[in-house]
């Protein structure tokens, strides 16, 4: 295993190489930072080879942050811990044409772990994309957390898990955002649209077992196709859509409330 101290830097540079085994791990302590260039290729080669990040990640022009799992070999996983409360700065840190693309196995293959308050992806760090696919997300610390991602997005085919209730991935109206054959479970879905003014759209997906709404937003409307909200305390809550919106196929079980949608002039089609 290796540790990268505070004021210390991990600089993995264009195509290099690091492999990380099973039952270890590099720890990027906070106040250090880890530094991809393009074309460098990070390998975890088992369920308990770990990346696990408290410091910054720094992703220079075209990088891609990946991980890669040769062969038959399962996959380990990035986590993120910074132990600090957010300080309203964004540690992930990018250039022009860099992206995070975490891809596992299956659904039930963890791929990343979030142990912090606040996991900020931004598009004006000219992130060009952060997809998450064929995996699981586990958020693991006891107080509530929350994804925060603004940049194009994209969750495929993955599964958000949480110990609590109360932890959420946001959204903001940015003009790319896929979300299909996804489940949510005890981790809920938050949509700020009217901060970039584009309508959330969700396919195949399933979200269940949050204490607040499965689904929340705010502004422009949703377009909802085959997605089943159950054992929520609300199924959805929606307010001030200004757009025509559709929740096709979607079903509701099982929560307190259904679906709330008010203050929203224009015309909803269930």
């Amino acid at each position: 295993s290796i540790t990268v101290r505070k004021g210390s830097t991990m600089h993995i540079g264009t195509n290099g190489k690091v492999f990380v085994y099973d039952n270890s791990k590099i720890l990027i302590e906070e106040g250090a930072t880890l530094i991809i260039d393009q074309g460098a290729k990070i390998q975890l080669l088992g369920d308990n080879a770990v990346l696990e990040i408290k410091g910054d990640l720094k992703l220079t022009t075209n990088a891609i942050f990946t991980f890669t799992y040769p062969g038959g070999v399962n996959s380990g996983y990035v986590k993120f811990s910074r132990d600090t409360p957010w300080d309203n700065l964004p540690h992930i840190l990018g250039a022009p044409g860099c992206s995070i693309e975490l891809v596992g196995k299956n659904k039930n293959d963890k791929i990343l772990e979030i142990a912090q308050d606040i996991l900020f992806v931004s598009q004006f760090q000219s992130i060009n994309l952060f997809k998450i696919q064929t995996g699981t997300v586990e958020f693991t610390k006891t107080e509530r957390q929350f994804i925060s991602v603004d940049a194009p997005t994209s969750f495929v085919a993955c599964k958000f898990i949480s110990s609590d209730v109360n932890d959420a991935v946001a959204v903001w109206g940015q003009p790319v955002c896929q979300i299909t054959n996804c489940l949510f479970d005890r981790v809920a879905v938050a949509g700020m649209l009217f901060m970039y003014g584009n309508k959330l759209s969700m396919s195949y997906t399933e979200i269940k077992n949050c204490n607040t709404a499965g689904l929340g937003t705010q502004g422009m409307g949703v377009n909802l196709f085959n997605t089943n909200f159950h054992s929520n305390e609300s199924g959805m809550n929606s307010q001030l859509f200004t757009q025509n919106s559709a929740a096709a196929g979607a079903k509701f079980s099982d929560n307190n409330y259904g679906a709330s949608i008010w203050g929203s002039p224009v015309e909803v089609t269930f």
